[in-house]
Order: C-alpha cells, then sequence, then structure tokens
C-alpha cells in the first residue's frame, strides 16, 4: 500500500526515532536528537520539582477537576474519550465544562477538536485559551460544577482530583524516549501519579502485546484502575453537500475500497481503524497534524482516488471539519466519525470518577441561605 507524505515532517521524524529509516544520516540526527532529548528532560525534571518543592503552586477551581492526558505526543484519542466523559458526566445531572488549550486554531477562529466536542455534546461548556486556570474559573462563575481539563498530564498550574491517562496501544511509549528522541512528554514512570489508566485502540494490537502492555501498566501505576477500549467506527458521512458531516444516513465502510486521508498526531492507527472496520485501504495521504488543507490538496485527493480506483477518500471527522470550509473534491470525500468503545473496565472507571468527583464536592465552599440546597434541587 502507497503511503504519500505530504510536507509529513511528524512522519518523517518518527521512522527516525524508531529506527525504521536507517544509514548514516539517520542515525546522526537520532545522535543530535538524543542530546536535545536530554535537555528537555532536564527541564522537565525542574518543573517538576518546582512543584514537588511548593516552589510553584497549583491552582485549586471551586468545582471538581478530571484530567485527561497522555505520556506521548498527541494521537491517542483524548478527543473521543473526552467527548464520551463529558456525556457521561452531563447525563448524570452534572453542569460540565471542558477546558481546552486550542492548538492549531485558525486566527479569528477554533481549533477542529473544539469544534468536534461543541457539536457531539452541545449542552456542554467548551472553554478554551492557553490560561486554563482563569477558563476555570470563568467556567464555575457561569454555573459548571465539573470541570474536565482536555490534555492536562503535564498541566500542573491548575489542581485536580483525578488524573485519567490515555496509552495507546499501536505505540504506548513513545519508543522508549522523550521528546524529541522520542514521543514521550514525560518518562513511563510518571504514571504512578495516574488515578486510572485507559488503554486506547486496545483492538489494534496482538493479545500477547497487549497483556505484556497491561501488565507494565500495573507496575508503572501501582495498580490503578485501567479499562480497554477501541475506537468504534459509527458509519461514514458525505463532507460536502446537503449530507453534511453530521447529517444524513451512515454509509458502512465494509466492502469499499478507500484511500485514507488524514492530518493527525498518528495517522496509521487512522487506516488500521479503517481497515479493521472492513474497508479495503488502498493508499493513504498523510499531512502533518493540525494542517490547513487547501484547492491543491483536494485537487490531490481526487487524482489519487482516480489513480488507484477508489470508490472514496475518507477523512476524519477532525480533517472534515477544515475540508468542509474548501470547495468540494469531484471525488466523493467521506469522514469517519468513530465513537469509543469499552472493551473491558468501564464501570470501573466510572466509579473512579465519581469517587473523584464527590472529593471535590466536599471541599467546594458552602453557600449560606439554602442556595446549596437549591442548587442541588435544580439539577435534579
Amino acid at each position: 500500500m502507497a503511503v504519500i507524505r505530504r510536507g509529513s515532517l511528524r512522519s518523517g521524524i518518527v521512522d527516525v526515532m524508531s529506527g525504521k529509516r536507517r544509514g548514516p544520516a539517520a542515525a546522526a540526527i537520532r545522535s543530535a536528537l538524543s542530546v536535545a532529548s536530554a535537555g528537555f528532560r532536564f527541564a522537565y525534571l525542574l518543573r517538576r520539582l518546582a512543584y514537588s518543592a511548593g516552589i510553584a503552586r497549583a491552582d485549586r477551581a471551586e468545582a471538581p477537576v478530571i484530567s485527561v492526558g497522555n505520556l506521548t505526543a498527541g494521537g491517542t484519542g483524548k478527543t473521543p474519550f473526552v467527548t464520551w466523559l463529558a456525556a457521561k458526566l452531563s447525563g448524570e445531572g452534572r453542569r460540565v465544562a471542558v477546558l481546552r488549550r486550542g492548538y492549531g486554531a485558525p486566527r479569528g477562529g477554533e481549533d477542529e477538536e473544539t469544534a468536534l466536542i461543541r457539536k457531539a455534546v452541545p449542552d456542554v461548556v467548551v472553554r478554551v485559551g492557553a490560561d486554563r486556570v482563569l477558563r476555570a474559573a470563568e467556567a464555575v462563575r457561569d454555573g459548571a460544577d465539573c470541570l474536565i481539563l482536555d490534555d492536562g498530564f503535564q498541566h500542573w498550574r491548575l489542581a485536580r482530583d483525578l488524573d485519567v491517562v490515555l496509552v495507546d496501544a499501536t505505540c504506548p511509549f513513545g519508543f522508549g524516549r522523550t521528546l524529541p528522541r522520542g514521543l514521550l512528554r514525560e518518562p513511563p514512570e510518571a504514571l504512578a501519579r495516574a488515578g486510572a489508566i485507559v488503554i486506547t485502540r486496545a483492538d489494534l494490537a496482538e493479545e500477547t502485546a497487549l497483556r505484556s502492555l497491561k501488565r507494565r501498566i500495573e507496575e508503572l501505576a501501582h495498580g490503578a484502575p485501567t479499562a480497554a477500549a477501541r475506537h468504534r467506527p459509527d458509519g461514514l458521512f458525505p463532507v460536502w453537500g446537503s449530507g453534511a458531516v453530521s447529517a444524513g444516513a451512515a454509509q458502512d465502510p465494509a466492502g469499499k475500497s478507500v484511500v485514507a486521508v488524514s492530518a493527525i498526531g498518528n495517522p496509521s492507527a487512522f487506516a488500521k481503524t479503517l481497515a479493521a472496520s472492513g474497508a479495503r485501504v488502498l493508499s493513504e495521504i498523510r499531512f502533518d497534524d493540525h494542517h490547513s488543507y487547501s484547492k491543491e490538496d483536494i485537487e490531490e485527493i481526487g487524482r489519487e482516488c482516480d489513480r488507484t480506483g477508489a470508490d472514496f477518500a475518507v477523512v476524519t471527522e477532525k480533517d472534515a471539519v477544515k475540508l468542509a470550509a474548501l470547495p468540494p473534491c469531484r471525488r466523493p470525500v467521506l469522514a469517519l466519525r468513530v465513537s469509543i468503545e469499552f472493551l473491558e473496565g468501564e464501570e470501573s472507571l466510572l466509579e473512579t470518577v465519581r469517587a473523584a468527583i464527590a472529593r471535590g464536592d466536599a471541599r467546594r465552599p458552602r453557600r449560606s441561605g439554602g442556595a446549596e440546597e437549591r442548587e442541588r434541587g435544580s439539577k435534579r
């Protein structure tokens, strides 16, 4: 299967990190990246020491905070998980706000993940900005009683009641090295801080590898509750026309010949998810994460469909957000919608989250004059 990289710096670097790219030049690059990685680890240790010693202090919001994060740089499935968690908590009567950094947002607009969360759970508030302590205070002031800190495992300024860490079964520990020599944001031993672990894309890992990963996580996380999940394909939806991504009847990818197009952190996992859904992936076009699509990109997608004889091209919902603003491709382009489906450990995870929220509720300042009881009554 052909893999076409268009400005895909990340893919090239990943090939070097993993050792897939061989030769003197690749070896020299790995040596240089190892030196830079030592500096990254030193800066990380200094920051952790500052918080551990009380030199820097985390601010605590006046509402329970559940952090969702990961160890590696991108691509573990945080957006589908955050959407699932926000919907669960909202369905249980909580007034949920999601706090996001908003990486890759265009000038005057919002990033793709934020747009997807808003659309998937419209009754949940999404606050975006670099200062998530301020965003938390704003959300609470506007009535939120539960906060989800998206991509928060390495964000120490905002204290949390629980850290949920996602580990991608297809690349769990980022080639065993910290950035930029590997994909780790911090060493695997940091899982000791986690209150719960979710292994994502567990269905794409070999059974023996998955068992080994579970044992490793149990050692690192000291027995924290661990769940396993997959990205369940929920059908294909047209990117353009009256059947916008959120409308129309879903098409089943099974048996279709497709070109996989993505600009995400883990493009190979997207192609594997498509293949697991029964689609025949003829080729891939990979762009850098958060790539801004152009008319030329759309034309290339059409040409690749012609070259391979594919029935259509398939993109992620995240990519569809950007493509929908451009003129349509002359060949059909559909978006694959996915959601989190748990293979094991869902109820244990939810119990852990609820217990953390209860602890957060217990430390909230009580309001006088029966306001607290009136608030609880309104939630029911």
